[in-house]
């Protein structure tokens, strides 16, 4: 059968544990467009200023996402890259790592529906019965802006 990709945009906290997620429509992929468009409900939701942390993905980078980056900084959410060609130091993969290894099962690729309706189980308990201890020595890398 021809490989079906589950589209997932996640904010995660590591201090404390809260996961945030925007599922695509099967029709949907990533891009500029719909990062955007994410970011922009993330950041009418903040209560205090925030950083996040993203990759050099192509929708992170472009122009019009980086034309995005003084208004999100005004709504007190900013920006910062890691460094290229470190998805070691990406805790958004580490997770997927974790659900893709460890959480989901040889049922739960039963069919689509299975594995969405686990996938929206491990979502919501992330932080309760789902955790990753993530080493705090992270915030300690100097990032490039």
């Amino acid at each position: 059968s021809k490989k079906k990709v589950v589209n997932v945009l996640g904010f995660l906290n590591p201090i404390t544990q809260q996961l945030i997620t925007y599922c695509f429509d099967k029709a949907e992929r990533m891009n500029s467009e719909n990062f955007i468009k994410f970011m922009n409900d993330f950041a009418t939701q903040l209560v205090r200023p925030t950083t996040v942390i993203l990759d050099r993905a192509t929708w992170h980078t472009s122009k019009v996402t980086k034309a995005m980056f003084e208004q999100w900084e005004k709504q007190g959410l900013t920006i910062l890259f890691l460094p290229p060609r470190s998805p070691h130091l990406n805790l958004i993969e580490t997770l997927w790592r974790k659900i893709k290894y460890e959480w989901l099962f040889t049922a739960d690729y039963t069919s689509e529906k299975t594995m969405l309706k686990k996938l929206k189980h491990i979502f919501k308990l992330y932080g309760n019965e789902y955790n990753i201890e993530f080493s705090m020595n992270i915030f300690n890398i100097k990032f490039n802006l």
